[in-house]
């Protein structure tokens, strides 16, 4: 089944979210793990139950750190193919910054309009509407060549 450029560049999109969000959850759970450590249970009366320590923790920091293996190297595949795609296919290199800055860095439209600097002024419609072209001209391509 052939995706549009729009479900392709989408995914690379939603796998870098995916990542940040991966990143920052190892970044707690490492914080947690030096808190955890510098914690003094000796006074703490338990009774019943398994108390959490520090190895269930390691076990869920490399946990993440496998999800977050994984999707490095999935992004790592489709950016290749995404930058590529966008070299080839799109000519305008407005819309080609528009484009990589959308769906590979992960920008807003207000974001890549302070970023695009044309001599003119741009509006979030005028962004939106250079990704739009833009993922038309890939489509077209697609058409055309089957890849993808």
């Amino acid at each position: 089944m052939e995706r549009t450029a729009r479900e392709y560049f989408q995914r690379v999109r939603q796998l870098r979210a995916e990542m940040d969000s991966l990143s920052e959850e190892l970044k707690l759970l490492e914080s947690m793990k030096g808190q955890l450590r510098a914690v003094d249970y000796s006074a703490v009366s338990v009774s019943g139950g398994r108390r959490k320590d520090i190895g269930d923790l390691v076990v869920n920091i490399d946990e993440v750190q496998g999800r977050l293996n994984q999707k490095i190297g999935e992004y790592f595949s489709m950016y290749i193919d995404a930058t590529q795609m966008i070299g080839e296919v799109i000519k305008d290199d407005t819309i080609k910054r528009a484009l990589r800055l959308y769906y590979l860095v992960g920008f807003t439209a207000k974001e890549i309009r302070d970023k695009l600097i044309t001599g003119k002024t741009l509006s979030e419609r005028t962004v939106r509407q250079y990704i739009q072209n833009g993922l038309k001209e890939v489509d077209k391509f697609i058409e055309i060549h089957g890849q993808m």
